[in-house]
Parts: structure tokens; C-alpha cells; sequence
């Protein structure tokens, strides 16, 4: 649309510029070109290497995540495998929660101990591994082992893949 507006005449484009004036400075020789600035390595761009809105949210949401989980586990466990035990000991049973099921007063929590499936019920006695359900929580539950440590352990989070 600008096009037409600013195209010349055909005589106009043929002619030759005016000379400068006298006492201005000597124009720059038609030969000589502007260097551009050297290429990033690799071909990429500066820019392209800042981070995205999406990623500086992404990496946002995972420290929350990050801090959050802080409040719920020791350094150095899995994410959401269990809290630490009220007294634990090198020596205490490896205890992971694998589920929570039943409904009203009736829940039972699936443990594993040492690879064993263990299923203890609210309210019940002690189980033959010397395990006994103390509380269950909503995704946690507090169970007194053999030798009277509580452990505290909660439902591991299936990660989104």
C-alpha cells in the first residue's frame, strides 16, 4: 500500500545524485560495507537462550514443590515415600505405605515390610510381624513397630510422566 506512494518515476531513478555541497564532508565510499556483529556460537541466537515464561513458572511450581515436601520428609528420602520415624533406629524394619482402603471406621492400611505384605486394620491388634496401626491419617498413618518406635509413613505420589 505504501508502495505506490513512495516508488519514483523511472527518469528520477536513473538520474545521479546532486554533488554535496561545498565544505560538507566527503561521503563514504560506495564500497565500503558495514561489518555486522560476529554469530553466536552454534548458529543460535542470544535471545533463544533466556528462559521462557513457562519455564521460570515450571522451575517456580517445582521449588514450592520442592520446599513443600521439606515440611513432610527427612533429607535424603525419596519424595513422599514416608515421614521420618518418631525414634528411628539403623536397625528398624524398612516400612513403605503401599495403600489406604475400606470405608467409615472399617480402613485398613497395606504396608510392606521388607518386601512382605503387611495388612493391618484400624483398631485392630497386633499383627504377626509385631506391627500395630495406631492412626490413620488421610494419606498417612502412624504404626508402632516390634520395638516401640512410631513410624509415621505416608502414600508415595505417582509422578506425572
Amino acid at each position: 500500500m505504501l508502495a505506490g506512494v513512495l516508488a519514483l518515476p523511472q527518469a528520477w531513478a536513473d538520474e545521479p545524485l546532486a554533488s554535496p555541497p561545498a565544505g560538507a564532508a566527503p561521503a563514504l565510499p560506495t564500497s565500503t560495507a558495514v561489518q555486522d556483529a560476529p554469530a553466536p556460537p552454534d548458529g543460535q541466537r542470544v535471545w533463544s537462550q533466556a528462559p521462557t515464561v513457562q519455564d521460570l513458572v515450571r522451575l517456580d511450581l517445582e521449588a514450592a514443590l520442592a520446599q513443600r515436601r521439606g515440611q513432610w520428609q527427612a533429607p535424603g528420602e525419596p519424595p513422599r515415600a514416608g515421614m521420618p520415624s518418631a525414634g528411628g533406629k539403623p536397625d528398624a524394619p524398612a516400612l513403605r505405605l503401599a495403600a489406604i482402603y475400606g470405608v467409615g471406621r472399617q480402613l485398613q492400611a497395606e504396608l510392606l515390610s521388607e518386601g512382605r505384605r503387611v495388612v493391618l486394620r484400624a483398631g485392630g491388634g497386633t499383627a504377626p510381624q509385631g506391627l500395630r496401626l495406631l492412626s490413620i491419617d488421610g494419606e498417612c498413618v502412624r504404626v508402632r513397630a516390634r520395638d516401640d518406635v512410631v513410624h509415621a509413613l505416608c502414600l508415595a505420589r505417582a509422578e506425572a510422566s
